[in-house]
């Protein structure tokens, strides 16, 4: 078994970054609430919709993403798979700066500064190699990285992933999606939680 995991809004969570930035900028109304779609949804019907909110991707994936909170049972999760002896690789589309962000924060770095300050490298923590973390410039090298590591499952909170015509099918396609609001399809199964995906895989 090999297990292939996406990174941003499936193991870092950011629905307070993107609140509190998005807020700050005077983009939402009050009674928003804090998750990441509900500002993605309210922020896309304005007429700069588009371009407002890949502007606050590329503020939260890059200065904002020291404010990310890991998400709950994803260590709990990641060291079941050490003491099992699976194998466990981070796959992320990711480029290197944002096209939106005038810092030019390097995002790839950013990431990796965020997971050591989570623990990751640690030998007593989750362990984690740095030769099993990959950054892709495209979702299709995203898509060709998981075949090539031929991975048994892969999780990611984009249902978009597992559609794509060129996904693997040998992969099963895990979906995290909190708020349940997407609808089943035969292509990937739905989990609430990282405890749930862990039940679901492991038993």
């Amino acid at each position: 078994m090999r297990v292939g995991i996406d990174f941003d809004n499936t193991i870092a969570g950011y629905d307070e970054v993107f609140h509190k930035a998005a807020s700050g900028q005077g983009l939402l109304p009050p009674d928003t609430p804090v998750s990441k779609r509900a500002v993605r949804d309210t922020i896309r019907n304005r007429p700069d919709g588009d371009l407002r909110w890949q502007q606050l991707q590329g503020y939260a994936y890059g200065q904002g993403i020291h404010h990310a909170t890991l998400f709950s049972g994803f260590r709990q999760f990641v060291q079941f798979c050490n003491n099992s002896k699976i194998p466990t690789f981070i796959v992320s589309h990711k480029t290197v700066y944002s096209h939106y962000d005038h810092t030019k924060v390097n995002l790839r770095a950013a990431a990796k500064s965020w997971m050591k300050s989570k623990g990751f490298f640690d030998p007593n923590g989750m362990k984690f190699s740095k030769d099993h973390i990959f950054f892709e410039p495209t979702r299709c090298a995203k898509i060709n990285k998981i075949r090539d590591l031929d991975c048994t499952f892969f999780i990611d909170d984009l249902k978009e992933i597992f559609l794509e015509p060129n996904f693997p099918s040998r992969t099963k396609g895990l979906l995290f999606s909190r708020d349940r609001m997407e609808p089943n399809d035969c292509a990937y199964s739905i989990f609430q939680n990282w405890a749930e995906i862990q039940a679901h895989i492991f038993g």
